[in-house]
């Protein structure tokens, strides 16, 4: 649904109250009690931006209480005081704040340049957090509610070994889009590489996010064979305000991410240190339906593409999808019956006789049974319009090992011409 209320229960009077009812619907979720006060904390829509608002269950009077830029979320309130530390999150890091119920501003605790998560009270002043950084695998932060009290490492179970593994600190990358708009992404190079690079533009499967600057597997694995790697935010994508969130849906009927993702290899290109005939576009499920219509839809820019279980007929993706992704495909580009336009232009049969770039399918382990049988259906498609392509059957393994795989492959193939 697009909004909620919020309803409180009486056990002693059995009274059920609609406590936002008469305001403007919204979206609220992630509810906290108030301790000692007779508020209810909760997450909506303010403007641009997630914020959170309290709501008094007697009398229904309720304000803002966050009005910082940047999606807020995750309010937890101290045991025994209305103090509360939440994440916000603007552009390419997430921070913990911490601030009173009446105070004017927050305070940030983490060490930043990072993303943190999972912000809870403990005995105490103490706050514990899940905190990653680019170079730093996720783990656990605890410290006094104050930005410069020391902090206790603890690490997350089953992190990767990394010892002797060289891993790129990422920094942002902007591209335009349009006329007077500008997109970004997070940009991994390898550094002290003389002479032109090949770029790879790389897309993750849906929903569209912001890939932040915490620790990414993934994109250490493409740039593992020097290559710089790019993932860029385009149109459809969280973590940049409502309205770049909502162009996805308000433009479906056009090759929105195509142009995104075309220009975002075009500005990759003109880096002094890439190589603009050398570019290969990756996508894994969602960003590889994305790359073989790019392909298709934008040609001349990419020199290759390499498409991880793709989705290729979205009423196969969607009977099988779970109910998150499904959701968030429908409330974006409406159903496959009535907006037919909309999909085919998200299909990777409505391009793929025009591509003509070496094409590499990757058929992973642990795909599931629908994405399989997506694969089958695209071979069987290119076939018939007599597009050439080589697959790549990966093993039972992470991701990130496939992306390795894929990073020599791609490394290998652009060397060679």
């Amino acid at each position: 649904a697009d909004f909620a209320d919020i309803y409180c229960f009486s056990l002693e009077s059995g009274e059920l109250k609609n406590l936002t009812s008469e305001k403007s619907p919204a979206i609220r979720h992630s509810l906290e009690w108030v301790p000692g006060r007779n508020l209810i904390a909760y997450v909506t829509r303010e403007n641009d931006w997630l914020s959170i608002s309290v709501v008094n269950a007697d009398n229904k009077a309720g304000w803002t209480v966050t009005r910082e830029s940047g999606d807020k979320t995750e309010p937890r309130f101290a045991q025994d005081e209305a103090r509360m530390v939440y994440v916000r999150t603007e552009g390419f890091t997430t921070v913990v704040c911490e601030r009173s119920l009446h105070a004017s501003s927050a305070v940030a605790l983490d060490p930043g340049e990072g993303v943190a998560r999972y912000p809870r009270w403990l005995a105490g002043k103490q706050v514990a957090y899940g905190f990653s950084a680019p170079q730093r695998p996720f783990g656990f932060l605890v410290q006094e509610n104050t930005a410069k009290s020391d902090r206790t490492a603890l690490p997350a179970v089953g992190q990767p070994a990394l010892s002797g593994v060289s891993l790129r600190q990422p920094q942002p990358f902007e591209f335009e889009v349009g006329p007077e708009e500008i997109f970004s992404g997070m940009l991994y190079r390898t550094p002290d590489i003389a002479g032109l690079v090949p770029g790879v533009i790389y897309m993750p499967d849906g929903p569209l996010t912001t890939r932040r600057g915490e620790f990414q597997l993934e994109e250490q694995a493409l740039a593992s064979s020097a290559m710089t790697v790019l993932t860029p935010v385009i149109h459809g994508a969280t973590g940049f305000g409502a309205a770049v969130e909502n162009d996805l849906r308000d433009f479906a009927h056009t090759e929105l991410e195509s142009s995104d993702i075309a220009e975002a290899g075009r500005a990759l290109g003109r880096e002094e240190s890439v190589d603009a005939t050398r570019l290969a576009l990756v996508g894994h499920g969602f960003g590889g339906t994305l790359a073989l219509v790019t392909a298709g839809a934008r040609p001349g820019i990419y020199s290759m593409i390499v498409a991880i279980d793709p989705i290729t007929e979205w009423s196969v993706e969607l009977a099988n999808a779970e109910i998150p992704w499904r959701n968030w495909v429908t409330d974006r580009l409406g159903m496959p019956l009535t907006h037919a336009d909309h999909y085919a232009l998200r299909t990777p049969a409505t391009f793929s006789a025009v591509i003509d770039v070496p094409l590499l399918l990757v058929r992973t382990a642990r795909a599931s049974a629908s994405r399989r049988l997506q694969m089958d259906m695209l071979t069987a498609d290119l076939d018939e319009v007599g597009v050439a392509y080589d697959v790549l059957d990966a093993p039972n393994e992470p991701l990130a090992a496939t992306l390795r795989r894929i990073s020599r492959e791609v490394s290998r193939k652009l060397a060679a011409g």
